[in-house]
């Protein structure tokens, strides 16, 4: 007998603008992005939070260095990283995600694995946790890099209902998962291009069998473009698949 892969699609976005809430009453240390609504969960690991929450909480490290080639064929630009933070505040995973400067983005890679963060505590407790950092590099008089700028990519507040999706594939279940009778959610990061089309499709979380059958089918996805006034954007999401026997 075949079990249907039933799929549900919650989306969740990171606000670089809007919002922000406090994760803990009485505290300035630490931010969440806003909520989309509904029942609040256990907090997942490693923790979702703000650009400003990582600048918070970084206590050592350097910027990166102009790289020499960028400077002589003149490329400036900004480049966004994604990190991937320990409870105990070291950096465990660095990836360039937004920027179209291949050389700049190696540079701020590198110079963030050396980065140093002060532990989130929630309730006492410490949490990996996950954010952007932003670099511009511009020329001028002088090459300069600054933390911060405009996201190549936006990161949005919230999607409240999938009328934006305009095409969509059930994911398969793998067989091995329905004879191990493996159910679950997986958790896919994923970047809606100008087009509307998927790309940059990654798990987050979820049990191995059922990733991939994910990754595959939400790659064949197409959006209706986001646009802010007239132009159309690329925007950052998280799509959340189940599957249930």
């Amino acid at each position: 007998m075949k079990i249907p892969a039933l799929l549900f699609a919650t989306f969740m976005f990171a606000s670089l603008a809007g919002a922000i809430t406090p994760a803990q009453e009485g505290t300035v240390d630490y931010f969440l992005p806003p909520s989309c609504g509904g029942t609040p969960g256990p907090q997942p690991r490693p923790l979702a939070v703000t650009a400003d929450t990582l600048r918070h909480h970084r206590i050592g490290g350097t910027l990166p260095v102009y790289p020499e080639a960028a400077k002589m064929a003149g490329i400036q630009g900004v480049i966004s990283l994604n990190v991937t933070v320990d409870e105990q505040g070291n950096v465990v995973e660095v990836k360039s995600w937004a920027g179209n400067a291949p050389v700049l983005a190696k540079a701020a890679v590198r110079a963030v694995k050396k980065w140093k963060y002060r532990p989130v505590l929630i309730e006492d407790e410490p949490f990996a946790f996950l954010g952007e950092v932003v670099f511009t590099f511009r020329l001028r008089k002088r090459a300069q890099v600054s933390e911060g700028g405009n996201s190549p990519v936006r990161r949005l507040a919230c999607m409240v209902d999938t009328s934006g999706l305009l095409y969509s594939v059930n994911p398969e279940y793998p067989r091995v998962a329905r004879i191990a009778h493996i159910s679950g959610t997986v958790v896919l990061e994923m970047v809606i291009n100008k087009q509307g089309g998927v790309e940059d499709v990654k798990a987050t979380s979820g049990h191995p069998l059922l990733v991939q059958s994910a990754i595959d089918a939400v790659r064949q996805w197409r959006y209706q473009p986001y646009m802010v006034g007239h132009e159309a954007i690329a925007v950052q999401a998280h799509v959340v698949v189940k599957f249930h026997e």
